[in-house]
């Protein structure tokens, strides 16, 4: 258990961190759209009125984004696993697969969303916690998997879209939707985010308690 307490600490730390650093690249999104709107071109463009602060800020959260979500998905997984390795030797019923499948259920996304919500109910229903905890808890695992599965959707409609797209050229109104749909999947990425913090912290503080 030690070593689970070990990963949630980190676990709860990169989420914060996933949850400003997804706020300010959300804020800027919705920011860049209006701007883009209004001028009807690239607010990031050569010669752009936008202000360079904001431009460059804009153009480094890409890669907070990239170094954010790599963070969450190792140090969730490293969670998962260790935390599944403790509930399964206590008891084996509530975790009927190996935990070691966690570090290859993330190449297939929706497998890798299962695995969360298979092993998280798992944990739920293993700490010692009441009924209506217990409840509240798998509602907000239900929620998090909810809005990761959701985002999935649009995410790989959107890539799918693009790769069979025929044209090279696309319209002031096309950009801007195609932007409008990475501020949707940031906004599902955030709300996930919180409600995966809202779900841990509750679930561990019951695990902690069986130590």
């Amino acid at each position: 258990m030690s070593k689970s307490n070990a990963w949630y600490r980190v676990l709860i730390t990169t989420l914060w961190v996933t949850l400003g650093l997804g706020i300010l690249s959300f804020t800027l999104e919705l920011f860049y759209i209006q701007n883009l709107l209004q001028t009807g071109s690239d607010p990031i463009d050569t010669g752009s009125a936008w202000p360079e602060i904001l431009q460059n800020l804009y153009r480094y959260t890409g890669f907070t984004d990239l170094l954010t979500g790599l963070a969450m998905l190792v140090v969730t997984i490293g969670y998962l696993y260790v935390t599944a390795v403790f509930v399964k030797s206590q008891d084996p019923e509530l975790v009927k697969v190996n935990p070691r499948w966690i570090f290859f259920a993330w190449i297939v996304n929706y497998v890798n969303i299962f695995y969360h919500y298979t092993f998280l109910q798992a944990f739920n229903q293993f700490g010692d916690s009441t009924e209506s905890e217990k409840r509240r808890n798998r509602i907000l695992v239900f929620i998090f998997v909810g809005l990761d599965v959701i985002g999935s959707s649009i995410s790989n409609q959107q890539l799918i879209q693009d790769f069979t797209s025929s044209s090279d050229v696309i319209t002031l109104e096309e950009f801007a939707t195609r932007h409008w749909i990475y501020a949707i999947e940031s906004g599902l990425t955030l709300a996930s985010a919180l409600a995966f913090l809202l779900a841990v912290r509750p679930i561990q503080a019951a695990l902690a308690k069986k130590q």
